[in-house]
């Protein structure tokens, strides 16, 4: 049988569709190994080499052909809100010094390159959907680990020698009494300093240089992980509604007229005062970002608060885009103007994709990080400032598109925000889904 006719409503449809990443199934797939790539006439993007590349890949993790694919109808609120809720509970049980649980959690599905967020900061990265995901984890086994430590040492101790052996030994003379230090000495005063005799004693008790081990056997559920790390996801999407409502509302008509306002009377201060201290530094780079000034008035944030924020710019962004073009793409079927801007904002657009969906480092290395200086910043800020394009019956305004796409990105942030909402129900449901099914399954084998 030969291949099916496409009608030409469908091939048109398909010339409009604005796809986040669509080599991203490609970027997704293993080495030596040739994906399928949806064929998209606009907007083709360079691969965004994601997992590609890591170490740690293996096709017998997936248990698919082809590897996990990524493209741009698969991008998920919820996805973003798993990937970060994972690095976030990382955090969490590395401060608790519960490191064996932190590096399973990792481990599960092969998900050891997100890490704590630190270099994996994207909005891609997961190898299953969010709701599969919780579902295989809920389903794991319950598994044992043999712990052994040493005894008086706990993990993550730090032998004397490497931190203050050298002072001690300074300090001390050749009867192992502690000696006077001046106090104009940089450390601590000597009267503070009294566990540099215990420290020397306990050198010298031969009993306490034998190094001894214990062992001890740890269980983990799955599902007891699975719980704390869905009340991380609905703690995350918490906060997320409420910063993508702080977007919303920054990116509101009204917010922008007085921001406009705000800057027009800092370009005239400073044309009157140009040796002010405020006039040495751009506007951009003056004004305080609306989420940092929310911030200082809070206290029970979680670990990635800030970074999240960049997160959920680059996803309303990318929604947004995307929703302007379907936009001027069906405008265009009737208005040249339209057509023509259409064509000018896909090729901007293209320089921009891949910073909005690659994998980046949170620190820079000039000093600052991703929140510092957003990604959807910079493309609004070029945006504005592209030149008008006229042609012979139309012109392109940069400045105009930026508006319009100011109020996508609104109505991005209100329908993230009702995605949002949903999320403990999604939750609740999985959680009571599996457990019926463990449940059944326990019947069925008695």
């Amino acid at each position: 049988m030969g291949p099916r006719p496409v009608p030409p409503l469908a091939a048109a449809s398909a010339g409009v569709l604005v796809a986040l990443c669509v080599s991203s199934s490609e970027a997704f797939a293993p080495r030596g190994r040739t994906a399928r790539v949806p064929a998209v006439r606009r907007t083709r993007l360079a691969p965004l080499s994601v997992l590609r590349d890591l170490s740690d890949y293996s096709e017998s993790d997936f248990g698919w052909e082809e590897g996990p694919e990524l493209t741009a109808q698969s991008l998920d609120i919820h996805d973003v809100l798993l990937q970060r809720s994972i690095q976030t509970m990382y955090r969490y049980l590395g401060d608790t010094r519960n490191e064996m649980k932190a590096e399973w959690l990792l481990g599960f599905q092969n998900h050891t390159h997100l890490g704590d967020g630190s270099k994996w900061h994207s909005v891609i990265g997961l190898r299953l959907h969010f709701t599969d995901y919780y579902r295989h984890l809920f389903l794991a086994p319950v598994s044992e680990f043999t712990v052994r430590y040493q005894v008086g040492r706990p993990e993550g101790w730090t032998p004397p020698a490497a931190e203050d052996g050298a002072e001690e030994d300074a300090e001390e003379d050749s009867s192992g009494e502690a000696r006077d230090t001046p106090a104009s000495s940089t450390g601590p005063h000597p009267d503070l300093m009294g566990w540099q005799a215990a420290a020397a004693s306990r050198r010298r008790n031969p009993y306490l240089q034998e190094k001894s081990y214990r062992t001890y056997t740890e269980t983990l559920d799955p599902k007891l992980i699975a719980a704390s790390l869905m009340s991380v996801s609905k703690s995350l999407s918490k906060e997320w509604r409420e910063d993508l409502a702080i977007l919303a509302s920054v990116d509101s008509s009204e917010s922008r007229l007085e921001e406009r306002q705000r800057e027009r009377a800092f370009t005239k201060r400073c044309r009157e005062n140009p040796d002010a201290d405020e006039c040495r530094v751009d506007y951009e780079n003056w004004r305080t970002p609306a989420f940092e000034m929310v911030e200082r008035g809070r206290e029970d944030s979680t670990p990635l608060r800030r970074f999240n924020f960049e997160l959920l710019q680059r996803t309303a962004t990318i929604l947004a885009a995307k929703s302007l073009q379907t936009d001027l793409a069906f405008l265009a079927m009737s208005e040249q103007q339209s057509a023509a801007e259409l064509l000018w904002f896909d090729k901007f657009m293209a320089d921009w994709w891949r910073g909005l969906a690659e994998v980046t480092p949170v620190s820079r290395a000039d000093g600052t990080d991703v929140g510092l200086n957003p990604v959807s910043d910079a493309l609004f800020a070029a945006l504005e400032h592209r030149p008008p394009v006229l042609g012979d019956d139309y012109m392109v305004d940069p400045t105009s598109l930026a508006e319009r796409l100011y109020e996508q990105r609104e109505s991005a942030c209100r329908l993230l925000i009702k995605q949002l909402d949903e999320t403990d129900n999604i939750l609740d449901n999985i959680a009571n889904e599996c457990s019926h099914r463990v449940r059944l399954e326990q019947l069925l084998f008695l």
